[in-house]
């Protein structure tokens, strides 16, 4: 098995690279992890939770009694994409969240080849799943965010857009920087866990252009920024922060942006989302 040593008190945490093995791997890897001193301080800590940001959403791991070190094993459901974003959660007795440690992205994984899904999961219930209705399944169809059974309409899903403003409280953005600068970008108000995002804009003044994160994958300056967008909107960073998707900028254009918002210049974000609740 590979060990990746993680240690939070040192000025690179990660000194054993980023690169955590291979896409649909399972447990081929694990994380020995030294949470930072001002967790492994605090009194009020009794155990660690591992949260990781993967391509899919959110996975936690644990609880993991509180120790001077913690073996964190690489599962098949973190391996699911390319890349992945780790933090440690220190919990108390009574299962409040006390501190968190700094949000370390730019993990990644070699590519592999992957027959389906199924392969890749850790749910053994699942791992063979067979379907007797196989022919209604197979005459369904989706397009345009119209649901159809053969030629028949199903249900008509409208994508929505919403503006969400952060100063009021509805919208905000995490920057991090690690090996690389990451933005989150976080609705507060007005979307609901596990809705589909299509796109997300954002200003950073009121009288600027909206930027679209689709659009930076066409910047032919210099590297291409790496763009990561969730299909579904999950908690990450409590139970009123719905994340949007992040992304991690890999060259000088996105820099400017990047500083803007690190130094508290932020409008808001406009995004556009399909929620399967609302089909017609």
């Amino acid at each position: 098995m590979r060990t990746f040593n993680i240690n939070f008190n040192l000025d690179d945490p990660c000194p054993d690279g980023k690169c955590l093995g291979r896409m649909g791997e399972k447990n081929a890897s694990e994380l020995l992890v030294t949470p930072p001193a001002e967790m492994s301080e605090n009194e009020n800590i009794t155990y660690y939770i591992a949260a990781f940001s993967t391509e899919k959403g959110a996975e936690r791991l644990g609880p993991y009694e509180k120790a001077e070190q913690i073996t964190v094993p690489v599962t098949g459901k973190l391996t699911v994409g390319f890349s992945l974003a780790f933090q440690l959660e220190g919990y108390d007795d009574s299962g409040e969240t006390v501190i968190k440690s700094p949000l370390l992205s730019g993990f990644s994984f070699e590519g592999a080849v992957h027959d389906c899904d199924s392969c890749i999961t850790d749910d053994e219930e699942f791992r063979i799943h067979f379907h007797k209705n196989y022919s209604l399944l197979s005459s369904l169809s989706y397009s345009n965010g119209i649901l159809m059974c053969g030629n028949e309409k199903v249900g008509r899903i409208k994508p929505k857009t919403k503006v969400l403003l952060a100063k009021n409280g509805e919208a905000e953005v995490m920057v991090d920087y690690t090996s690389y600068g990451t933005i989150h970008f976080i609705a507060k108000k007005g979307i609901r866990e596990g809705v589909e995002i299509l796109g997300i804009e954002f200003k950073t003044e009121e009288n600027g252009e909206w930027i679209d994160l689709r659009a930076m994958r066409d910047i032919e300056n210099g590297d291409v920024p790496c763009i990561i967008s969730v299909y579904k909107s999950y908690y990450e960073y409590g139970f009123d922060s719905i994340c949007l998707g992040y992304i991690i900028y890999i060259n000088e254009v996105f820099n400017k942006y990047y500083h803007e918002i690190k130094n508290g210049n932020f409008y808001g974000i406009r995004v556009t989302y399909i929620d399967e609740s609302e089909a017609e």
